[in-house]
């Protein structure tokens, strides 16, 4: 019997991004299936260059076989304020395969992890001062019961 092993004929597709934190960006996409992989992937690659310096940098995820239709990677110790070129492609054993389109990921403004913490802490301190109210009003009441 002739096996013949070839690399996959399309791009990863469904790729999404979204910022963790102003140094942390999470890639998404679907997973290649057998018949567009046109074998089993054993990795996806992800590139991403620095639009502020032109500095490329590759990250490799390898693949585990299980059940999963999605797979996503975080790519760590970005530059803040720094717009990102983000590409993908799959490898079988054969090689890698198509490189999807560019993807252009713009920074995300600092200040909104910045408001979104405080208003956590607010919301926070809010609860508590609700809570401590009830409490106060629950014994007050059942002091003048007695």
């Amino acid at each position: 019997m002739l096996v013949i092993f070839a690399a996959p004929h399309v791009a990863p597709h469904n790729i999404t991004t979204s910022w963790k934190s102003p140094s942390v960006l999470t890639i998404r996409w679907s997973l290649l299936t057998l018949n567009e992989a046109r074998g089993t992937v054993v990795s996806y690659t992800v590139v991403y260059t620095s639009m502020k310096t032109g500095i490329m940098q590759e990250q490799l995820l390898t693949i585990v076989a299980g059940g999963r239709e999605n797979a996503e990677l975080d790519l760590q110790d970005l530059n803040e304020g720094t717009s990102y070129l983000v590409q993908m492609w799959a490898s079988t054993r054969a090689g890698p395969g198509q490189t999807s389109p560019a993807i252009i990921v713009l920074p995300v403004p600092t200040s909104l992890f910045t408001y979104g913490i405080i208003s956590a802490i607010v919301a926070c301190a809010v609860v508590v001062l609700l809570v401590a109210a009830a409490i106060i009003l629950i014994l007050s009441v059942r002091k003048c019961r007695r």
